[in-house]
């Protein structure tokens, strides 16, 4: 007879292995930054991507309390998180359209 497992068992063994890959690809992009092999586009890419799995990541809606304060400081942080995500939008473009 298979074992079974609880749900919330297996979700965060998942999300221990979604923050391991996560996490190995920061390190390995930050390798590459350092060892020069990152340059412009990929670079703007890269933090854009990152930019978008945060906002995925819906970490507002986790973090949730009934304090205004911390509401509002909430809205305010994925706010800045858009906005930064559609300036790096808008660089990529800019360098894309570059001769």
């Amino acid at each position: 007879m298979p074992l079974k497992r609880d749900p919330k068992e297996i979700q965060r063994i998942m999300g221990m292995m979604a923050e391991a890959v996560a996490l190995a690809g920061i390190q390995n992009n930050l390798q590459k930054l350092k060892e020069g092999k990152l340059q412009g586009l990929h670079i703007l890419s890269i933090a854009r991507d990152m930019e978008q799995s945060l906002l995925e990541t819906k970490w507002a809606e986790l973090l949730k309390s009934k304090d205004m304060e911390y509401q509002n400081l909430l809205r305010a942080i994925e706010s800045q998180t858009h906005s930064h995500k559609r300036k790096l939008e808008e660089k990529i473009e800019e360098v894309k359209s570059r001769p």
